[in-house]
């Protein structure tokens, strides 16, 4: 059965799926009720995970982060934002 779930910013189509498809499909998947929710148009992260690869990304390309330090102003331009911290020189 295929359901599609929609609201004016986002849709997504979802399936039930018994444990014989899910078995067939994902064998190493397990359902405690025989059924399953099939959704391939959505996922689900770690927010954590997401984010320090964020950080990783960015430092690589110049960005210094300061943890725990309250930004006290922040100077914008065309192509950067410059923060002033309370742990700036």
């Amino acid at each position: 059965r295929e359901y599609c779930v929609e609201e004016p910013e986002w849709a997504a189509v979802v399936e039930f799926w018994d444990a014989d498809q899910l078995r067939n499909l994902i064998p190493e998947a397990r359902t405690a009720s025989g059924r399953a929710l099939w959704s391939p148009n959505t996922a689900v992260v770690k927010p954590i995970s997401v984010v320090r690869r964020l950080q990783q990304d960015l430092a690589e390309r110049g960005v210094n982060f300061r943890h725990s330090t309250a930004a006290t102003s922040c100077i914008t331009s065309r192509r950067a934002c410059r923060a002033r911290t309370s742990a700036s020189r």
